[in-house]
């Protein structure tokens, strides 16, 4: 299968990313690297560097990605992390990222019915 992990350059998604990479999947791995490490990243997962909460990232993704699956870990599990993504330009906290995940993945459906075989 090939597995979109977000926040893979963090410790779990990190993790979670190489054990998928020895059980032979293929992995994307997508972080903004506010707070992972883009040397954490398997070296055999492919990666992008983009943020969540971008919905021309996300479709971009999931246009050049063949994703079967998504495993999220996207998030500030420390204060101090969410205070610092607040300093970011752009962070919008009103926005739901599961549901731009969703919403980019099903606008990639109804435009490509058929899957990637068309």
């Amino acid at each position: 299968m090939r597995i979109l992990v977000w926040g893979g350059a963090g410790y779990i998604g990190s993790h979670t990313a190489l054990e998928l990479v020895r059980a032979g999947h293929e992995v994307i791995v997508a972080d903004n690297l506010l707070t992972g490490h883009r040397s954490a990243v398997p070296k055999q997962a492919k990666f992008y560097e983009g943020d969540i909460w971008d919905a021309a990232f996300l479709d971009k993704l999931f246009d050049a990605e063949k994703i079967d699956a998504v495993i999220h870990f996207a998030a500030f599990s420390m204060v101090a992390s969410s205070e610092k993504a607040k300093r970011v330009p752009g962070w919008k906290p009103e926005h739901n990222s599961l549901e731009e995940i969703i919403a980019s993945a099903w606008n990639w459906h109804t435009h490509h019915p058929n899957g990637y075989e068309e």
